[in-house]
Order: structure tokens, then sequence, then C-alpha cells
């Protein structure tokens, strides 16, 4: 019995769906289709209820897909266990990287972990969704704020502050010194899954409240947020990082110092593991000190 063909029924499986599991693997779901087939002639079984649009599983197929997860289990191991016995960590190695941070500082980080770790071959994905690293086979992803699953570990490596910017010209015509005085003045805000646009958390002296806003623009995209400030169109609420390249007389100034947006905080995430491959092991230890190398991210 072939053991590729057990894990693609796995796969297949979780998926409910051959094209799902084809795109995943890159296998033609021609050739899942003749393997399963293959499969349960073999066994004298039938372990999968195929539809037009999906498939499911029969009660046997639902006992053989528990044991093949067992199987994909030892698999990782022993496969864990061999990579870390090697002298030099190699393997393709997928990340999941926030937009921002991936452009601004990410690239730079990277660039010098490919040097020290030339046999790794970093796949690295730019995105501000959530997504399942199990699903999508992504081995470490750094994320902004706290992960709610207790089946990853989530580790602290890194903090800036959100501050209230805007352009030096702005800031010439526009002086408010209170919150209330916000909503008089075009307000340029971010609008994710993750962050509501019509809300900003400010603290001052150790007290924290929410404003409701009335932003004149609203971007799902910092950078983008950060250039529409940058022209002069109004207040945005920009993180310490990203902003710090353009504190100058020339540029951006902060507004209303007194009152600090809520701190961004770095988590690295990924799964947990008895075994845990050379290549993440070291790719954590190289980011972790990046992140404390880094003084705009370790403010707060």
């Amino acid at each position: 019995m072939d053991i590729n063909t057990l894990h693609y029924f796995s796969v297949i499986a979780e998926k409910k769906s051959f094209q799902a599991a084809s795109q995943l693997l890159a296998v033609p779901r021609s050739t899942l289709s003749r393997k399963i087939a293959e499969l349960e002639t073999a066994l004298g079984i039938q372990l999968l209820n195929r539809t037009t649009r999906q498939v499911s599983l029969t009660e046997t197929g639902m006992l053989i897909y528990q044991q093949c997860q067992r199987m994909d289990d030892v698999y990782e191991s022993i496969m864990a266990v061999a990579q870390n016995s090697s002298s030099m960590p190699k393997g393709v190695l997928r990340v999941s990287v926030p937009v921002t941070l991936g452009r601004l500082v990410f690239a730079r980080w990277m660039v010098a972990f490919n040097k020290q770790y030339p046999h790794i071959t970093l796949d690295i994905c730019l995105s501000d969704s959530y997504e399942n690293l199990v699903e999508n086979q992504i081995d470490v992803a750094i994320r902004v704020g706290d992960l709610k699953s207790s089946s990853l570990v989530c580790k602290k490596i890194g903090m800036t502050p959100r501050w209230l910017v805007c352009s030096q010209a702005f800031a010439r015509q526009h002086k408010p010194e209170e919150t209330r005085q916000l909503n008089e003045l075009p307000l340029i805000s971010l609008k994710t899954d993750q962050i509501p646009g019509d809300r900003w958390r400010l603290s001052r002296k150790g007290r924290t409240e929410l404003y409701d806003i009335k932003p004149a623009i609203q971007v799902n995209d910092m950078m983008t947020l950060l250039e529409i400030v940058r022209e002069g169109a109004g207040i945005g609420m920009i993180p310490y990082f990203v902003a710090k390249p353009y504190l100058s007389p020339n540029e951006l100034t902060r507004i209303m110092p007194e009152y600090e947006g809520e701190l961004a905080t770095f988590h690295l995430i990924y799964q947990k593991r008895d075994n845990m491959p050379r290549k993440i092991r070291v790719f954590i230890e190289f980011i972790s000190q990046a992140m404390r190398d880094e003084a705009s991210l370790q403010t707060g």
C-alpha cells in the first residue's frame, strides 16, 4: 500500500473536495481520483461518498481517516528528528507576515537570514489575514495582537505604540488639544477585519478610553494610509515604526503627544511539536533577536 495514497486520502477527507485537495497537493485531480479508486479496490471497501460538489466519508472511511492522521503525525516526527540531526538546517520554510511589517523591516531581516542559512528556502506570504496555519501549511506566522486558539504557540516578540500623526503643513493650520476636537478635523483611519475604522482607543496618563470617530477616509492598507497623511489630507493613527522614517521638520509630526494609541504587539505563531524541525527553530531564534535589535519595535 502506497503511503502517498493514504496521505492523498487524508487531505481529500479533510478538504471534502478532490479539487481543493488537488490545489493544495499540486497533484492533478484525475490522479487523485485514480489513486483513491485503487485504494478502495485494494481494501475492498468504499471510503468516500462522492457527489458533484463534494465528498464525504463513509463510516469506515472515517475510521481509516483517523488512523491516517496519526500516521501523518508520526511521519512529521520522523522528518523532524532527521532534520534536527543534520548539522545544517535546510528545507522549505513557509512564513506569513503582516504586509506593512514585511515591506518596512522584514525584507531586510530575510536578506540577513538567507545569508546565514543558505540551505533554507524561504516561502514568504505577506498577508494581514489570520490564515489557518495547518490548512495553509504555514510553518511560522507573525501576527499583531493575541491569539485566541490554545492549540498554537503564541510568543510575544515586540511592540510599538500608535501615535496621532499628520503632515507639518496640516499641523501649522490645525492644532487640536483635546479628543473632542478630533471629529472637527479630517481623520484618516485604518479599517480591516480586525480593526474597526470608526473607533480609536487612546490612552492618557494611564487611562484608556474608546472614541467614536467620523473618518474622512478609511483604507485597509497602512502604507496607503501613511501616504494619504503625508499628502496633508488629515490626521492618522500610525504605528511608531511606520511613522519613524518620516518624523522630521519637513515631513510628519506627532500631535497631541500626551495621547497614545493602543500598542501594536507582535507575536510569533507556530504549531506545538514534540520534535520541532531545526529550520523552524533557527528562524524563531533569528526573528526574536531581530525584533529585540529593532528599536522602533521595542517601544512602549
